[in-house]
């Protein structure tokens, strides 16, 4: 089984044409497999295929709800055997949850529980959908894995069902987001995205075209879901693109962008100014957040979605 996030065309095209790198975008982040047994011990069995992204893979288990464990995998390991062993008593009903590793793409070949024992059929708990559109600042790079990244803390932290769109490396993909089509009741979006637009040169009237063009997808397909548009988070690049613009440009235009249709009547259309949230001890590198950069924008954006979605 393999856990693909976005549709076939995705996959099948260059990233020239959707602005998205397939390889990338093949990886895991922001998903977990939930699974049920009173099996003492479960081994899940996964492959790596060579050539595609791989920056090593560390799986967090829970159990019940409880603390997590960690499971580190080395970026050139083609297999891998995930070895779980029950931390409650025998004959106890045990809920696993594993999530997966965010820049890597671990295949589930088999689930293997204990001779004599089986997986239980159960029925999820229904948490609404959360969409985090972005780059690698979403994806989580400069993070240790998918639970480190500011989209699962917030959906973790607000009880919504992560579906993470973010790849990294990412343009402005319209493609993509025909993707959003395939969900219903979607209880909020998030956009962080802009950063490679601007880095790769895109001048300043082409951006605010093409982020204008991914809201016009988006209200095309879903018209009142609230959508937060996070403002381009401070970087200490200070460079000038190949256009002549600054990131500082490529934020207040996009800023601009969303202003503009909130003002023309979009009320479920949320500009989020992300001023003041992080700090230069708060970034991995240049541009990207270490773990404590991902817990504060998760904290901050959390804190804003609560209030407008009123959870």
């Amino acid at each position: 089984t393999e856990f693909l996030r976005f549709r076939d065309v995705i996959y099948k095209s260059s990233s020239v044409t959707t602005g998205i790198e397939p390889k990338k975008a093949r990886t895991t982040t922001g998903g977990s497999l939930v699974f049920k047994t009173k099996s003492p011990n479960v081994r899940l069995s996964f492959e790596f295929v060579a050539g595609q992204e791989n920056r090593g893979s560390v799986f967090a288990v829970r159990q019940n709800g409880g603390a997590s464990q960690y499971f580190s995998v080395a970026a050139d390991a083609l297999s891998y055997n995930l070895e779980l062993h029950s931390n409650f008593a025998a004959g106890t009903l045990v809920t696993y949850r594993v999530i997966l590793p965010h820049y890597s793409n671990p295949i589930l070949k088999e689930i293997k529980p204990d001779l004599g024992h089986v997986l239980q059929e159960f029925t999820p708990p229904t948490r609404s959908p959360y969409i985090a559109i972005g780059d690698s600042i979403s994806h989580g790079a400069g993070q240790k894995g998918t639970f480190e990244t500011y989209p699962w803390l917030v959906s973790e932290g607000l009880n919504l069902e992560l579906y993470s769109l973010a790849v990294g490396g990412s343009k402005i993909s319209v493609k993509a987001a025909e993707g959003l089509a395939d969900w219903t009741n979607i209880r909020a979006i998030t956009i962080l995205i802009g950063f490679n637009d601007w880095r790769t040169g895109k001048s300043i009237a082409q951006l605010k075209t093409d982020y204008g063009s991914l809201l016009n997808k988006i209200r095309s397909l879903h018209p009142n879901v609230p959508v937060f548009c996070l403002s381009l988070l401070y970087s200490t690049n200070t460079s000038t693109n190949s256009s002549g613009a600054t990131l500082a440009d490529a934020r207040v235009a996009i800023n601009n962008v969303v202003q503009s249709r909130i003002n023309a009547g979009d009320s479920n259309l949320k500009l989020v100014d992300t001023t003041g949230w992080i700090h230069d001890a708060d970034l991995y590198d240049a541009v990207h957040l270490n773990a404590t950069g991902a817990r504060k924008v998760a904290t901050q954006l959390r804190a804003r979605m609560s209030i407008d979605l009123g959870i």
